[in-house]
């Protein structure tokens, strides 16, 4: 029996490490997160599956979800010009998508398969933390040092000089994934010291990390992930449907309000040492002639990464000087440009869908959701192309944390208690 119980719990040990590695990774190898998570979480399911025989279903929402955004991408090849490439990139973020479904799928299992091995997950719940505190003291530690382990990774000779925003993608899937660590060290079943010191130390070094690196976005990401954190009312239902509007208003509205800021702020913002170290002023201009560029196809747009294959947009050149631009820097707009009004309306549904969800979690459960979505949507409105392999795999990344940290919450004692009580 003892044995047994060893065994199950070198499982769970083993599989919670193997997931908490992937943002000290990242920070080394970023492109890692296209397909790692996919890959740890099949290998785990399909040891449990064969060799424990146990039944685990593969969430059929996330099915259905990634379905839709498949068809959406692939649809669009029908109308894009450039459909051959279109079709190919439908399967490479199919790919990634559906690859995820097992470690989701295993993580949604993982509050029943401790009850049921008799593990107490919520005694592991410090792997996370301390992974990730890890990877915040490494890239503190490359981008003070000159990144000399980076350079080994990618087998860079000792005075080639290259711009240390490399390590901007590791430091925001290090941000994005911090306030899921911090609900795990709060629900951790140790010391109140044990705690304070882990959360202390994890703290300090990611805002280490922060302050030496140049990644704007994750510094603007962890300040709104704070807020929301501590601030937003996350037991009042009208907070979070008061959310789903605005985000809807914001999303519905887009194309049009990047002109009006661009037209408007552009300019002051520019101005702005902190901002102008951001591109905000860059990213304003790509905003403002990407939009009217998505206005000539309002309904279904251009077709998947649209952007990619313009040589030369008509704008004015101020702050981004060259013709053509990969993809808009933000999520919104390029669903807009890529599939019109019809893909909006689709995606800001599966928004609305998510938003409603986590109203729908106790408290501390929809904190943690809350925080990790917004700080999310942030990222994505700033900074990377809605289909770059490697975002796709650090958003669901940052699902599966929260997933877990939700069956942290839930079997600990102080969860049981305030789920109760929020009854």
């Amino acid at each position: 029996m003892n044995s047994n119980i060893d065994k199950n719990r070198r499982f769970f040990f083993i599989f919670l490490i193997s997931i908490s590695s992937l943002p000290l990774i990242s920070v080394l190898l970023p492109r890692a997160m296209t397909f790692a998570p996919a890959i740890i979480g099949l290998i785990f399911y399909l040891f449990i599956v064969l060799t424990k025989k146990e039944k685990i279903s593969l969430n059929k929402q996330y099915i259905i979800i990634a379905a839709i955004i498949t068809a959406i991408c692939t649809t669009s090849s029908l109308w894009s010009e450039h459909s051959a490439e279109v079709l190919i990139k439908s399967l490479k973020t199919a790919a990634v998508l559906f690859g995820n479904i097992f470690i989701i799928s295993l993580c949604m299992k993982l509050p029943s398969l401790s009850q049921r091995y008799s593990i107490n997950i919520n005694s592991m719940a410090w792997i996370f933390p301390a992974m990730l505190t890890l990877a915040a003291l490494l890239a503190s530690e490359e981008l003070f040092m000159a990144m000399p382990l980076y350079r080994i990774a990618h087998n860079f000779p000792a005075d080639y000089h290259f711009n240390t925003s490399v390590i901007n993608r590791g430091a925001v899937n290090i941000v994005l994934c911090s306030f899921a660590a911090i609900s795990m060290i709060r629900f951790w079943n140790a010391d109140k010291w044990k705690k304070w010191s882990l959360g202390v130390i994890m703290i300090s070094s990611i805002l280490l990390m922060l302050s030496l690196t140049q990644a704007q976005s994750a510094q603007l990401a962890f300040a709104v992930g704070v807020f929301t954190y501590i601030a937003f009312p996350h037991s009042w239902k009208r907070a979070y449907t008061a959310l789903a509007v605005i985000i809807t208003i914001l999303f519905m509205s887009a194309p049009w309000l990047s002109q009006y800021t661009f037209s408007h702020l552009a300019s002051d913002v520019n101005s702005s040492s902190w901002l102008s170290q951001g591109y905000a002023a860059n990213r304003m201009e790509i905003w403002d002639f990407v939009s009217r560029y998505g206005l000539e196809k309002p309904i279904l747009g251009h077709g998947m990464e649209a952007t990619r294959y313009v040589e030369s947009f008509n704008h004015q050149h101020l702050y981004h000087k060259e013709d053509s631009v990969l993809h808009p820097h933000n999520a919104i707009i390029q669903i807009w440009v890529e599939f019109g009004l019809v893909g909006s309306l689709i995606f800001c549904a599966i928004l609305i869908y998510v938003i409603n969800s986590i109203s729908r979690l106790p408290k501390e459960n929809a904190r943690t959701a809350i925080s990790l979505f917004l700080s999310t949507m942030v990222i994505a409105s700033i900074s990377y192309g809605l289909w770059q392999s490697h975002w796709i795999g650090v958003i669901l990344y940052v699902l599966e944390i929260g997933i877990i940290t939700s069956a942290i919450i839930a079997n600990s004692t102080m969860g049981k208690q305030l789920h109760t009580n929020s009854q």
